[in-house]
């Protein structure tokens, strides 16, 4: 059932994709990439490489007060790795992260420390999209006509968001559990694998508290980098308009980014379409913007995530992931577990 849910997924995606390419038109698409600008587009991806090793610099942050030192160099690779599953399986924003785990735990970390730096490390990334998305948002409204009853689930959507990373923080100052609160209200120990992990993500969440509890300094400095990040983010969108000769005001970079961030939360693998339809759709709309624009930026978009993918590919098969993963579920033996 899986499978086949994943093959329509690639299919519609596939099928968006193209439809996009041909409401915007081929020849336009090919004019656009002759007009690019090659020394913008060294810049963009000078700032796409040093964002990404802002995202190392905070994990190593967290890793090194968990009591563990691993070498930038290889949270690059481990990073890239999850970067890539998450990338090419419809789980965009979560399905690398148990690969993170993994090569950590192969670093000789604690399962129950590789977990908790992982989760602490989503945790933070969260905080700055939850604050930076709802300025966004705001601009967008305020920008853009939009209908009553869009807004309306937009505004509810984030403030549910919001209000469930509150609780997360409140729990976890208080020394409480998050995860296994929400284990016990669903009553979720009826399914085995949760139950046998219960222990786990309870050890997990202990650690976590401790970090945000006992480690202020180092959690405001993760905090500061995750701003940081996300206003690199808006200068390498900023940028990625310059490479093909065009300048848009604030709320309109935004609203790509956050378009974006959108088309991942699709059970879409690369979110296929999903990415194109909705750059398409926010150049179509603006004054002095157009579909071949919001195309353009997509693809360049696609490319840079492509070659962070075929690294962390790469990696995998180099170590020879693939089959031992293979091999584990086979003999149903997971010594590293993957539900958490």
């Amino acid at each position: 059932m899986k499978k086949i849910l994943k093959f329509i997924s690639i299919i519609f995606g596939t099928s968006l994709f193209i439809a996009m390419l041909f409401v915007v038109g081929i020849g336009e698409v090919i004019a656009m990439f002759a007009r690019l600008k090659p020394h913008y587009l060294l810049l963009y991806l000078l700032v796409s490489v040093t964002i990404f090793f802002g995202f190392l610099l905070r994990w190593k942050i967290i890793l090194r007060v968990l009591g563990h030192k691993i070498p930038i160099f290889k949270l690059f690779f481990f990073r890239a790795s999850g970067w890539a599953v998450s990338y090419l399986t419809p789980f965009a924003k979560i399905g690398g992260e148990p690969v993170r785990t993994y090569f950590l735990t192969k670093e000789n970390v604690p399962l129950t420390d590789a977990v908790s730096s992982v989760v602490i490390d989503k945790m933070l990334e969260l905080t700055a999209n939850a604050l930076f998305t709802s300025i966004g948002i705001i601009v967008i409204i305020f920008t853009f006509t939009l209908p009553k009853k869009s807004i309306a689930v937009i505004v509810w959507a984030m403030l549910i968001f919001i209000s469930l990373l509150g609780l997360f923080y409140y729990r976890m100052l208080q020394g409480k559990g998050f995860f296994t609160s929400i284990i016990d209200w669903l009553k979720l120990e009826r399914f085995k694998k949760i139950k046998d992990n219960r222990w786990r993500i309870r050890d997990a969440e202990k650690v976590i508290a401790r970090f945000f509890s006992y480690h202020k300094k180092q959690f405001i400095i993760c905090t500061i980098i995750s701003l940081l990040l996300w206003m690199m983010t808006f200068l390498e969108y900023t940028v990625l308009t310059w490479v093909f000769g065009y300048r848009f005001a604030f709320p309109v970079i935004f609203a790509v980014v956050i378009m974006i961030g959108i088309s991942t939360l699709f059970p879409v693998p690369a979110a296929l379409g999903m990415q194109e339809a909705g750059q398409v759709t926010i150049f179509s709309v603006i004054r002095g913007g157009s579909g071949k624009i919001g195309f353009a930026v997509s693809l360049i978009t696609r490319i840079r995530d492509v070659l962070w993918t075929s690294v962390g590919l790469g990696y995998m098969y180099h170590k020879g992931m693939k089959k031992l993963v293979k091999k584990e579920l086979r003999q149903k033996k997971d010594k590293i577990k993957w539900n958490f």
